[in-house]
């Protein structure tokens, strides 16, 4: 890394980071196509992995955030798919940020299977299958988010 000559850091350190580094959690991105549209169809993002729990686990629910948001920016999807059936949850505060059901003005459709199911409900104080956006499968989430964008 090179710096402005002439440049003074004073006391303060140069540390490099990477979206990588703040979770173990993995994903996986695909989109379903319309190929008579310019734009993503379905943006479908599967995490997988284990969420750290509590406070722990607030670095993976940035990861998954920051993940989310850098997908919907670069392939401006018409709706998108959080796939969270692979993802061991079992608790943690923070996971009610990644947990949003639109990124305005993009429907969001989330897949929760057992591994995180229970503990969203928890979470939510409330059961998944009450949520128009929540949904068992990845199959029914695709469903919900292809009729809620028109695709």
């Amino acid at each position: 890394m090179r710096l402005i000559p002439g440049a003074r850091l004073l006391s303060m350190q140069i540390v490099e980071r990477r979206l990588s580094d703040l979770s173990s959690i993995t994903y996986r991105v695909v989109t379903i196509d319309d190929p008579t549209e310019w734009r993503a169809g379905i943006l479908v993002i599967a995490f997988s992995g284990a969420y750290r729990h509590g406070s722990a686990g607030a670095d993976d629910a940035s990861f998954i955030s920051a993940i989310t948001y850098a997908c919907v920016h670069a392939w401006n999807p018409k709706a998108v798919v959080l796939d969270l059936i692979d993802l061991d949850y079992q608790w943690g505060d923070e996971m009610d940020a990644v947990l949003l059901p639109d990124v305005d003005p993009i429907p969001v459709s989330v897949a929760a299977g057992p591994k995180c199911a229970q503990a969203i409900e928890t979470l939510l104080n409330t059961r998944t299958s009450d949520l128009d956006w929540m949904f068992a499968t990845r199959d029914e989430a695709i469903e919900s988010a292809r009729a809620r964008s028109g695709s």
